[in-house]
């Protein structure tokens, strides 16, 4: 599946979601620096709306890849 990076370093992550949206993103992960420090990332699932946060090393599980 096709898969977009941005870095969030000027720009909102309010903006960032909402050109994940725009490009169709079914979900966008999120790596700021509590989720890096916590060793976790914040899966936004952008077609149900929901949010989850994971073990860095259960990403793909949890995306049921």
């Amino acid at each position: 599946f096709p898969v977009t990076i941005g870095v969030v370093e000027t720009s909102s992550v309010s903006n960032m979601m909402k050109k994940a949206n725009k490009l169709g993103a079914k979900y966008a992960l999120l790596i700021g620096p509590d989720e890096q420090e916590k060793g976790m990332v914040t899966i936004e699932n952008m077609v149900k709306g929901e949010t989850s946060t994971v073990k860095q090393a259960d990403v793909l599980q949890a995306l049921r890849l």
